[in-house]
């Protein structure tokens, strides 16, 4: 289970519920279950909230910021000759996503992040 912690008194149930999880996810659902000990039931939403494992936050925050469009907007709209002088910064909108609490980081146990909904 990965470094969850269980009570030597757990359910059969829950230990079962844990691992059917990593059998069908992973180690991303023993992250997920972690931030969830307390409240099983968000268990069952880890394929909803599961957004991915990434190098780095940063990594992320690049790749947020290219599906929402923000990469092509700063390209699109920003003439030429100020573009070498402007930059999105990827790693405060990381930051600033994480902790607004839209996302919540797990880490990966050989390196990396797992990213997930921090709404949920």
């Amino acid at each position: 289970f990965g470094d969850l912690q269980l009570s030597e008194y757990e359910s059969l149930e829950r230990v079962s519920r844990l691992a059917q999880g990593i059998a069908e996810y992973g180690h991303a659902f023993v992250a997920w279950a972690d931030l969830h000990i307390d409240d099983d039931s968000q268990w069952d939403r880890f394929e909803e909230a599961y957004f991915g494992y990434y190098d780095s936050l940063d990594d992320y925050a690049e790749q947020l910021a290219d599906d929402l469009g923000y990469t092509k907007l700063l390209s699109d709209t920003i003439p030429e000759y100020l573009k070498p002088y402007t930059s999105f910064d990827s790693e405060q909108f990381g930051r600033d996503i994480h902790d607004g609490g839209d996302i919540s980081i797990s880490d990966a146990p050989h390196g990396g992040i797992w990213i997930f909904d921090g709404r949920m």
